[in-house]
């Protein structure tokens, strides 16, 4: 069967990480303010990879600025 997380490198680069460690209990109260806010935008499951997507380029920055810190 085949998944949406299949679909290209972006879905396929989200399908293979976990929501368990930056989604908690505030962080899903904060996205359903959003979507009740927004209720007909889009649904929960876009907003958590819209989530996961916005942490993942975050982890990715920070790396990147520790790295160009301890080579400087």
């Amino acid at each position: 069967m085949r998944t949406c997380y299949g679909t290209n490198a972006t879905m396929q680069m989200l399908g293979k990480n976990v929501y368990i460690g930056p989604l908690n209990m505030q962080t899903f109260s904060e996205i359903d303010d959003i979507l009740e806010a927004r209720p007909y935008s889009c649904s929960r499951d876009t907003a958590m990879d819209i989530f996961m997507l916005g942490y993942i380029h975050g982890k990715r920055a920070d790396r990147e600025r520790r790295k160009r810190k301890y080579i400087a």
